[in-house]
């Protein structure tokens, strides 16, 4: 995946005032932040997401894919093995196909209204090498689409391998 775009790729965003509140209005770009469970992921997507002062909003869209999951199949989806991996599998894609629609501008509300074209921030443990390959054909579908693109890898820190 090292063909993705770099942190740079990313233009600044354009800022709109209302009183008090600035409005961070970033273009389109599509990050993959992957790791295993409990490493920081949506801590690290919601802080990029929602600065954490109530003077700033951004107009940054994070799709998690436990929560896209959760919104297909409901709480209570406890099946066999093989069932639970169709189940996941599903969901990546959900959280890919909504990652493009909302990139293009392409993505409806519940009511039928049109969004706009926003940055998608993913989080998903990507443990699978079926996963893997998911995401960079998303990658890959960003670049084509010349939308900016990015992989993160989230691991947990061991003192112990570190050479700090």
């Amino acid at each position: 995946m090292s063909e993705t775009a770099t942190l740079r790729t990313i233009e600044k965003p354009l800022v709109e005032r209302e009183g008090e509140k600035r409005n961070l209005i970033y273009p389109p770009f599509i990050a993959i932040i992957a790791g295993p469970s409990c490493v920081g992921k949506s801590t690290v997507s919601e802080a990029l997401a929602h600065p954490l002062n109530d003077k700033e909003e951004t107009n940054i869209v994070v799709s998690d894919v436990d929560t896209m999951r959760r919104s297909i199949f409901g709480h209570n989806t406890k099946g066999t093995p093989e069932q639970e991996q169709r189940a996941m599998e599903q969901s990546y894609a959900a959280n890919h196909a909504y990652a493009k629609a909302r990139v293009l501008g392409k993505a409806i509300t519940k009511d039928g209204l049109p969004m706009d074209a926003a940055p998608v921030i993913l989080t998903a443990t990507y443990s699978r090498a079926y996963y893997h390959e998911m995401a960079k054909e998303l990658l890959s579908w960003g670049r084509e689409h010349t939308i900016p693109s990015l992989f993160f890898q989230c691991d947990i820190f061991n003192p112990e391998k570190s050479s700090y």
